[in-house]
C-alpha cells in the first residue's frame, strides 16, 4: 500500500527562475520517506533512528524531473517499496502537481548501525513490514 504525501512549496524552495531548485524535490522525496515509516512501516523515523540506532542513507538515485513545480503549488509524493534486499530496500517516488507528474524517482537506500556507521542486515520485523509496502 503506497502512502502519499502532500508537501506546500514554500518561497525559499524556488530559484531565482521562480521554480523549485532540483534538490529539494530530492528534500520532498525524503519527507515522504521519513511519513510513511510512522504511517506504514510501524515506527516514526525518529524513533528508528533514537531507539533502534538504525538509518536507511540513500547511496543510489534514479530520477527524473519531468515539469516545473513552482512556489504556491502543493506537491504530491507517492512512496512506496519496490524491492527489499538482505541489507537494502528500494523506495520509489512519484511526484504530482494538480494531476500533473512532475517526477519519478528511485532510491536505494542501506540498512546502517548508527553507531558503527556499518551497512547490516534488515531486521525481521522490519523486512515484515517492507514486504507488505508496494504500489
Amino acid at each position: 500500500m503506497a502512502i502519499t504525501t502532500a508537501i506546500d512549496v514554500q518561497f525559499g524552495d524556488c530559484d531565482p527562475a521562480g521554480i523549485v531548485y532540483y534538490p529539494t524535490l530530492f528534500h520532498y522525496c525524503h519527507v515522504a520517506f521519513e511519513r510513511a515509516w510512522g504511517e506504514a512501516l510501524g515506527i516514526s523515523y525518529p524513533d528508528l533512528i533514537r531507539n533502534e540506532r538504525l538509518g536507511f542513507p540513500t547511496v543510489h538515485v534514479d530520477a527524473d524531473f519531468l515539469s516545473p513545480v513552482r512556489y504556491g503549488d502543493t506537491v504530491f509524493v507517492k512512496v512506496w517499496i519496490s524491492k527489499v534486499g538482505s541489507s537494502s530496500v528500494v523506495f520509489e517516488f512519484e511526484g504530482a502537481v494538480d494531476g500533473r507528474a512532475v517526477l519519478r524517482a528511485s532510491h536505494t537506500k542501506v540498512c546502517m548501525n548508527l553507531d558503527e556507521l556499518a551497512k547490516v542486515a534488515i531486521p525481521g520485523h522490519h523486512r515484515a513490514h517492507f514486504e507488505t509496502f508496494g504500489r
